[in-house]
């Protein structure tokens, strides 16, 4: 867990860690879609032999690019070396159905989903990236002692973990976090 920023606000020093033990969003959040791939070296999601074991519906190509890391997206990285597709991306037609409410998915609810599904592979992309953060929020030190000056620790007044995306974006989040818990600090 490294420290990667120091923020100080008015609730106290918000410690912004890489956060090395976070899940797969596939795992750990409710998505729309899911990844089918024939990867044999990574764990996109739910592996398969070939394309014909794909299931049927509303989907996008997932593409792999492969050079002292990993990355994912939709669309093609045009490098024959070093990228190349290894899945898809998909949500079946009940389930769409279900989750928009419908009895046919019309083509301005395609295109919905369609985003979404692009989105949820950018966030997995992140996370493959190893942009994942969290934070500590420690409360002031105690005051010196008036006998010794000894200062005491700080206190720890929240932590959440999880925060996918570039970090300028989750440090919103993050703070955003902070104010809606309303923390109090003592005076």
């Amino acid at each position: 867990m490294e420290t990667v920023e120091t923020i100080h606000t008015d609730k106290g020093t918000l410690r912004i860690h890489t956060d090395d033990m976070a899940e797969s969003p596939f795992e750990s959040c409710d998505t729309l879609g899911t990844i089918y791939h024939w990867h044999k070296r990574y764990n996109l999601g739910v592996e398969v032999a070939s394309m014909d074991e794909v299931p049927k519906g509303i989907r996008l190509p997932v593409y792999l690019y492969d050079h002292s890391g990993i990355t994912i997206r939709t669309g093609s990285f045009g490098d024959p070396w070093d990228s190349g597709q290894v899945g898809y991306i998909v949500v079946e037609h009940d389930k769409a159905c279900k989750e928009y409410g419908c009895k046919k998915v019309t083509p301005t609810i395609r295109e919905k989903i369609l985003k979404v599904l692009n989105c949820e592979v950018e966030t997995f992309a992140r996370y493959l990236e190893g942009q994942v953060y969290g934070f500590t929020l420690e409360g002031p030190a105690e005051e010196p002692c008036p006998h010794c000056g000894h200062v005491g620790e700080s206190e720890d007044l929240d932590s959440c973990w999880g925060f996918i995306g570039h970090l300028d974006e989750v440090v919103e989040d993050m703070l955003g976090h902070i104010d809606a818990k309303r923390i109090e600090v003592a005076a």
